[in-house]
């Protein structure tokens, strides 16, 4: 092979060998994402936010991240929103183990192979 066509060769693999490298480094890998953060998409921009946080729209094409106060005031209303659900599912419960202890009652107050203390 001559030296032109050797040069060639070599001048092409470096180019792409170049590509494929620019390539392969992604504009997010020098983020670090630490915990308790995650990255939203807005249109084309990765924002950084705090995980369960929200961003807000403020005008045309301002992303606001909600403020700690924001935040804590909307985990503090899911959470009483979770609370009134899980009581009146205890209420619902005790509705129904209170009449499952009347139908036993009842039950053993009509079975005679139990002796007085519901024993057999």
């Amino acid at each position: 092979m001559d030296k032109t066509r050797l040069f060639a060769i070599f001048a092409v693999i470096l180019a792409l060998s170049t590509a494929f490298w620019a390539e392969s480094q992604d504009s997010d890998s020098d983020v670090r994402i630490t915990p308790g953060m995650e990255v939203e998409k807005r249109g084309d921009v990765n924002v950084l936010i705090p995980k369960g946080g929200r961003l807000i729209k403020e005008g045309k094409d301002v992303w606001v991240i909600e403020d700690a106060d924001q935040y804590a005031a909307r985990k503090f209303e899911e959470v009483g929103k979770r609370l009134d659900k899980i009581e009146k599912n205890q209420e619902e419960t005790k509705k129904e183990v209170k009449a499952l202890k009347e139908a036993i009652g009842e039950a053993k107050r009509y079975d005679t192979t139990l002796d007085k203390e519901g024993k057999r």
